[in-house]
C-alpha cells in the first residue's frame, strides 16, 4: 500500500472559509491547554500559523497548538445501516450497495460511495443492534446473529441483502439475510497502514463515521483529504474530497499531547465497593475511548468525546510520567449511560499526593475541567471513589484525559 506523503500537515494546509452570513454559526478552535477561541473564520498558512477572523480583528495561534476545531453547524446524529470497522481503527458510516470482488461498495453520508477491500475491514455492525466489536484479533471471521446465535468461518461474499459464509461450524457454504445480523468480525490477515510521521487529523462526520489521515487543503465547501487507505473505484488514489457540511469536528494528533487512553497504565485496581476489594470480580473494566459499557463513545451531558478512559467506581489507574509532562487535563463527570443516576467522587494523586479531588457528583452534576500543574512529576495516579454510596450506576468518564510536554 503506498503511504502518504511525508510532508507535515502544518506545511500542506492552506484553507479559508467562506463569507459569514448572518446565519453561518461560528466555529470553535480549542488548543491543547482547553483554552475555546469561538471564530468567525479560520485559515492556515504554509508557515503553520492559525489565523482566526474575530469580531474584534484577527488573531493567530500556532498551528501546533491546536487540539480541534469544531463546527457548530452540524452535531453528530445517530445514523441507519452499518459501522464498518477499518483495521486502523478508524470506521465509515453507511449503508451496502454491493458486493464486489474482494469487499463491499458502501454508500455513505460522509464519503459518498466509496469502496471497502475485506483486508481494510475489521467488522461490520448493524447500527439497529447492540453487539460491539471485539478488542482482540479474531482466527476466523466471526457472525453474531440478533438473535444471540452465532457462526464463524470465512466470509465470501456481502450484497446488500446477504452475506456467504464458508462455515467452519456447519462445515458447507452457508448464506444469511443481512437484517438478521448484528455484527461481522473479519479475521484480519495483514496489519493497519502505517501512520505517516506528521500531525494527523481525525475528521468525524455527522453521521458517526471517523476518519485518520492529512488535511491537504480546505477552501471554500470541501476539504482535500488523504486517507490511510484507497476507498475509490479506480483503487489508485487515497485521496478524498469531502463537504465540509458533513464534518463536525476536526481533531488533531499532536506529538505533544500524549491521551492516556494512547497508552498502558503501570497499575490497575478495580473493584465494586471499598470493602472487599479482593474477593469481588469486578465486571466493569476500564474502557479507552468509549463508555464503560463498551456501547458506544464517552458522552457527558450529551457532549460525546472520542478521546478519554470509561470508568466505573471504584477504579484506580496509575501511569509513570517520569517527569516528561508539564500538565494533566481531563473533563469528568457521569457518563450518559448512568442514565442521570450513579454517585462518584473523581481523585488525581500526583507521586502520592492529593492535587485534586471533585465534589461528590451526582446525575445532575455538571462536568468538571482538571488543568494540573505535572511538572517534573513521576506518577500520576486517577482514582474513582463511589461517592460513599456503594457502585450501582457509577459509569463515569475521564473525558479528554490527556498529558502535554
Amino acid at each position: 500500500m503506498k503511504k502518504a506523503s511525508g510532508l507535515g500537515l502544518l506545511c500542506v494546509i492552506l484553507f479559508t472559509l467562506p463569507a459569514i452570513s448572518q446565519n453561518t454559526p461560528k466555529i470553535e478552535i480549542c488548543d491543547m491547554d482547553n483554552n475555546t477561541i469561538a471564530a468567525d473564520g479560520i485559515s492556515i498558512d504554509a508557515e503553520g500559523k492559525c489565523h482566526l477572523t474575530l469580531a474584534a480583528g484577527e488573531q493567530i495561534i500556532p498551528c501546533d497548538s491546536v487540539l480541534e476545531i469544531v463546527f457548530s453547524q452540524s452535531a453528530p446524529r445517530k445514523s441507519a445501516g452499518w459501522e464498518f470497522t477499518l483495521t486502523n481503527g478508524d470506521t465509515v458510516c453507511g449503508i451496502i450497495k454491493e458486493a464486489l470482488k474482494d469487499g463491499i461498495k458502501v454508500e455513505s453520508a460522509l464519503l459518498g460511495d466509496v469502496n471497502l477491500g475485506f483486508g481494510s475491514l475489521k467488522a461490520l455492525r448493524n447500527l439497529s443492534g447492540s453487539a460491539q466489536p471485539a478488542t482482540e484479533k479474531q482466527a476466523e471471521d466471526t457472525i453474531q446473529f440478533l438473535s444471540g446465535d452465532s457462526d464463524k468461518g470465512v466470509v465470501a461474499e456481502i450484497t446488500k441483502d446477504s452475506l456467504k459464509l464458508n462455515s467452519s461450524v456447519y462445515k458447507k457454504e452457508k448464506t444469511y439475510a443481512l437484517d438478521q445480523i448484528a455484527l461481522v468480525t473479519i479475521s484480519q490477515l495483514a496489519p493497519p497502514p502505517e501512520e505517516p510521521k506528521v500531525i494527523l487529523a481525525l475528521i468525524s462526520g455527522i453521521d458517526n463515521s471517523r476518519l485518520t489521515g492529512q488535511i491537504k487543503k480546505l477552501e471554500g465547501k470541501t476539504v482535500s483529504f488523504s486517507a490511510p487507505y484507497k476507498f475509490n473505484s479506480a483503487g489508485n488514489s487515497n485521496e478524498l474530497v469531502i463537504a465540509l457540511d458533513k464534518i463536525s469536528r476536526i481533531s488533531f494528533r499532536n506529538p505533544n499531547c500524549v491521551y492516556l487512553s494512547d497508552i498502558s497504565p503501570s497499575s490497575v485496581k478495580e473493584y465494586p465497593t471499598l470493602y472487599d476489594p479482593d474477593h469481588i470480580i469486578f465486571p466493569w473494566n476500564y474502557q479507552k475511548d468509549r463508555n464503560v459499557m463498551k456501547t458506544g463513545p464517552i458522552s457527558v451531558k450529551g457532549k460525546k468525546f472520542y478521546k478519554g478512559l470509561g470508568v466505573h467506581a471504584n477504579c484506580e489507574l496509575t501511569y509513570k510520567l517520569d517527569g516528561k509532562f508539564r500538565k494533566f487535563i481531563a473533563t469528568v463527570g457521569l457518563d450518559d449511560t448512568a442514565e442521570g443516576k450513579g454517585t462518584v467522587q473523581f481523585v488525581v494523586y500526583l507521586d502520592g499526593k492529593k492535587a485534586y479531588e471533585s465534589k461528590v457528583m451526582k446525575g445532575d452534576s455538571a462536568p468538571e475541567t482538571i488543568n494540573l500543574d505535572t511538572s517534573g512529576a513521576k506518577e500520576l495516579k486517577l482514582v474513582l471513589n463511589d461517592g460513599g454510596d456503594l457502585h450501582i450506576l457509577d459509569r463515569a468518564a475521564w473525558a479528554g484525559a490527556r498529558l502535554l510536554k
